[in-house]
């Protein structure tokens, strides 16, 4: 119980750190492109691991790149484009939801250039996107685990949140939510 306790605290203190990352801000003020372009690359993929899902690499590319262009979209001028390289997913499994709790993740390395001169904007960094969905350690956190697909949507949709808030900062509250 003592150890469970244990686990459960130091997760949460991660989740606050992972809450507090700031953006990758050049000088402090949020990135003032707009994304034209969004490019999954999938050649150093290790595929999604932890679940059994199976999900082809041009799929997880295009669900990526979907999502990105979704959570990307603001209104002006496109003037960059944003190269994501993809390296893995992986899914929480039951028996590591028991074990350890947790939540699935997504990495990949960010790059951002210009879309007119081809300039770095943006070195390439790596970026890790979480899902939402953080289960407790022990047998509530492997019973109450989304089904895999859930878990894979969820994971896709967590890290085009967090590329959106490294780029552009958190979103505040507004009338339109965005």
């Amino acid at each position: 119980m003592l150890e469970n306790i244990r686990r459960l605290s130091l997760m949460l203190v991660l989740i606050m750190v992972a809450a507090c990352t700031q953006p990758m801000l050049q000088d402090g003020t949020p990135q003032t492109f707009v994304v034209r372009d969004v490019t999954v690359d999938v050649a150093s993929f290790t595929g999604v691991t932890g679940r059994e899902i199976a999900v082809p690499p041009a799929q997880v590319a295009a669900d990526v790149k979907a999502a990105l262009e979704a959570s990307l979209a603001r209104p002006g001028p496109q003037t960059a484009d944003l190269l994501i390289q993809l390296t893995s997913v992986q899914l929480t499994s039951r028996g590591s939801a028991a074990a350890f709790g947790g939540n699935s993740r997504m990495t990949a390395v960010l790059s951002v250039r210009d879309a007119a001169t081809g300039d770095v904007l943006i070195a390439p960094t790596q970026i890790t996107g979480f899902s939402e969905f953080v289960r407790v350690p022990g047998v509530i956190g492997a019973a109450t685990s989304p089904s895999p697909e859930s878990d894979y949507r969820q994971t896709v949709d967590g890290f085009a949140e967090s590329v959106r808030n490294q780029l552009y900062g958190p979103v505040t509250g507004t009338a339109s939510g965005a």
